[in-house]
């Protein structure tokens, strides 16, 4: 092979070896560039979803603070309800206290039985 055929064959390994290196860049960009496109519709979207983990934290408290609200209530009204129980049974003892007093006074001790109620109709 002479210098001049070595220098052609060089000079066509250079160039294939240059358009190889270009067609590498190109496909490399395109892929970057796709890449890039990716990145950025991602990010978006972990934008919109940091904002509704936000609101849903805001949501959570409010919620919290409500339940705590109302279980706060419930236990008022639990206290309530025991309190008026108490005072029901208290006045159901007085009042049946009352009116065993009231039966003792008027001779009334024992209750009257339907055969009794016939003697006192028979009789009188």
């Amino acid at each position: 092979m002479s210098r001049r055929e070595s220098r052609n064959s060089l000079g066509a390994r250079q160039s294939n070896t240059l358009e190889e290196f270009e067609n590498f860049k190109k496909k490399y960009l395109l892929v970057n560039k796709h890449i890039a496109k990716l990145n950025s519709s991602l990010n978006v979207r972990i934008e919109e979803l940091l904002s509704q983990i936000a609101a849903l934290n805001i949501e959570n408290l409010r919620l919290k603070t409500s339940e705590l609200r109302l279980a706060r209530k419930l236990e008022n009204e639990k206290a309530k309800i025991r309190k008026l129980y108490t005072e029901t049974e208290t006045a159901s003892q007085l009042f049946m206290a009352q009116i065993t007093s009231i039966r003792t006074s008027f001779g009334l001790d024992k209750p009257q039985g339907p055969s009794q109620f016939k003697e006192l109709s028979a009789g009188g």
